[in-house]
């Protein structure tokens, strides 16, 4: 079941359709924004990562999409948007608060990632405190708790691969959301704009409270963090996290969680099946090779020599007494 879906996933990947809705859209526009997201989808190879959720989520009930933004060669400063597949869900974490299908209204997300000690100096440089020796992390740590800064060297080891501190690190990626309210404000032009926004010149606000309200907008900030230190700080351009979850059916329950999955359903009657099977197979494995048993004299007949095998109209035996 699970490679079926799977491959009608392949056959039939989904796509974009972008529909003109609102005041001053119109279909070339839309058009335009269509094939901008189909080339996306073409330059990620995007039909791997719709695949991949499709297993995951048929088989387990939970995966996951990411967009990411990458610099489209090593020589240049332009970034371009590319969808990834997540080959290991348990690998994402969300805030347990979110609710929506999309999760769009989670405050927070992460994903862990693992690198050597070579990947992780070619990724990030050999400046780093988690690439030097334990004993200087440790003191370092000791005079980090001197100054009113607790460390659990539990968890360091966790994330440095051990004791020596020599790899394989955790990386964590890690998506904040902040909420700040901003007075949002209809001018002249027909257009609004938020207080910190520059307003042209020649636009003057509406007169009256109804064109005048307070709008919580979101910021989300992407956090690169090792055991000891923020490696990277970035500001995502973009209302939602980008990682997007694909979920079975979510059922709460005393409000607790319960995702279900393609087969979920299926757990029982195949465990029935299996011990039917085995069953089955014990029976026949113990069955003697012999099928018939008699005294000597009695199976005189040769059709008796393949009685298991051929379908005979009559079989005749000796009786033969037994003292």
């Amino acid at each position: 079941a699970v490679d079926q879906i799977e491959g009608d996933i392949r056959l039939n990947p989904p796509g974009p359709q972008v529909h003109p809705v609102g005041e001053g859209a119109d279909g070339d526009t839309a058009d335009i924004i269509e094939g901008l997201i189909r080339e996306t989808e073409y330059r990620s190879g995007a039909k791997t990562a719709y695949s991949t959720a499709g297993k995951y989520v048929a088989a387990s009930g939970e995966a996951y999409l990411e967009l990411v933004t990458e610099y489209t060669n090593d020589r240049s400063y332009a970034q371009q948007l590319r969808i990834c597949s997540v080959e290991d869900p348990s690998t994402i974490f969300f805030d347990p608060n979110s609710r929506m299908a999309n999760r769009q209204d989670a405050m927070w997300a992460g994903k862990l990632r693992v690198y050597s000690r070579e990947e992780y100096k070619a990724t990030f440089g050999d400046k780093h405190r988690v690439l030097e020796p334990r004993a200087f992390q440790a003191a370092s740590g000791w005079i980090a708790d001197v100054m009113g800064i607790s460390s659990d060297w539990a968890m360091v080891n966790e994330w440095t691969g051990g004791i020596k501190g020599e790899g394989p690190y955790y990386v964590c990626e890690f998506y904040m959301v902040e909420m700040e309210r901003k007075k949002l404000t209809l001018y002249d032009n027909n257009i609004a704009y938020f207080e910190d926004e520059d307003v042209p010149a020649s636009a003057t606000p509406k007169p009256g409270d109804e064109y005048t309200r307070i709008v919580p907008r979101r910021t989300i900030t992407k956090y690169v963090v090792d055991a000891f230190e923020v490696l990277d700080e970035t500001e995502w351009i973009g209302r939602l996290i980008p990682i997007f979850p694909v979920l079975g059916p979510e059922v709460y329950i005393k409000g607790e969680l319960h995702r279900l999955s393609l087969i979920a359903g299926a757990i029982d009657a195949q465990r029935a099946l299996n011990f039917v099977t085995t069953a089955m197979v014990e029976v026949a494995g113990d069955m003697p090779r012999a099928p018939w048993i008699g005294p000597q004299g009695t199976f005189d007949d040769p059709r008796w020599q393949n009685a298991n095998t051929e379908k005979w109209a009559y079989l005749e035996y000796k009786p033969v007494l037994i003292p």
